[in-house]
């Protein structure tokens, strides 16, 4: 259930950036000038899929790539992602138990 969570967070967070209320830092860095925050968040997001409505098992390589890929995308762009990273570092938790 917290993935599919994490999911809908992002997800409403995507629709906030492409309807402009959600606010984010453009071009902050040069790898990232021209870039669509809201196309780069979906595709993290999207990311969660099969876990979330294809019932596959997420593993602890997975959670950390999705780590990785969310805490870069806030760096990126000043989105806050923290709720949904929260969220991933206490499933990675749960997997370590």
């Amino acid at each position: 259930m917290i993935l599919f969570q994490i999911y809908r967070s992002a997800s409403t967070k995507v629709v906030g950036l492409i309807n402009g209320s959600l606010g984010y830092t453009k071009d902050k860095y040069a790898e990232v000038v021209g870039e669509n925050p809201a196309e780069i968040l979906n595709g993290i997001t999207l990311e969660l899929e099969p876990y979330v409505f294809g019932g596959a098992e997420i593993d602890k390589d997975k959670l950390d790539e999705l780590i990785a890929a969310y805490a870069d995308f806030q760096e990126a762009f000043d989105v806050d992602m923290e709720e949904e990273l929260s969220a991933l570092r206490s499933a990675l938790m749960y997997l370590d138990i």
